[in-house]
């Protein structure tokens, strides 16, 4: 039985305050110090293809809706947002305001994209990381699959 990264992060990042999603600066150190006691090749790392979209000031009973990539890039279009890039976290945002009761609210969304992708590929290379997946594949999002058959030697296994 392998080791999976997102097993328990991803849900409880809906309750924490905005940020990345899949953030490298913490993923390296975090694979760094479980090698020194499991192998690599029974580590899995996921690649999670979703947004978190916050209203922001944070409010600590606050919860952060999760989105499909579709949706979130839908979203950025339709409010004319500039998508930046977290170069520590290797992972993109984007602030909106949402026109509310007499208001208006600000979010942000943060996502994973082709970037966040090759940059967790780039992990499971470099420490020689068991496997890796995706999920949420749902939402059909092709730079994933071209990342990933270029980057792996992708072996077909037949359904048992």
């Amino acid at each position: 039985m392998g080791y999976s990264l997102y097993r328990q992060n991803i849900w409880p990042l809906q309750k924490k305050p905005p940020a990345p999603i899949s953030s490298i600066s913490l993923i390296r150190p975090f694979i760094e110090n479980v090698i020194s006691n499991v192998s690599p090749k029974l580590i899995s790392i996921g690649k999670p293809l979703v947004g978190l979209d916050w209203i922001i000031p944070y409010k600590p009973d606050s919860k952060a809706n999760l989105i499909s990539l579709n949706t979130m890039f839908n979203l950025a279009y339709e409010q004319n947002a500039v998508i930046q890039f977290d170069e520590m976290s290797q992972t993109p945002y984007f602030y909106y305001n949402r026109p509310t009761e007499g208001a208006n609210e600000q979010h942000i969304v943060w996502f994973t994209d082709a970037r966040s992708i090759k940059a967790l590929s780039d992990v499971i290379l470099d420490y020689d990381i068991g496997s890796t997946g995706g999920w949420n594949l749902r939402s059909n999002y092709q730079p994933l699959f071209s990342i990933i058959a270029a980057t792996f030697n992708v072996i077909k296994l037949p359904i048992q």
